[in-house]
């Protein structure tokens, strides 16, 4: 009984390092930061540079 009781848990003992090494992975691939999030607040069809160069009120 001692003997199954100490295997179970050594397993949650892997399982938790386990999922401590996955977190710590995902942390460095997902977790940057220092992503510019204010750009994309801003619409993108007001980052986007005009395509027509003058218009109807430029003609009149």
């Amino acid at each position: 009984m001692m003997k199954r009781l100490q295997s179970l848990l050594d397993r949650l003992v892997a399982i938790s390092r386990y999922e401590a090494m996955l977190r710590s992975r995902a942390q460095v691939i997902f977790g940057k930061p220092e992503q510019e999030m204010a750009l994309l607040e801003t619409p993108t069809c007001w980052r986007r540079p005009p395509r027509v160069r003058g218009g109807i009120a430029s003609q009149a």
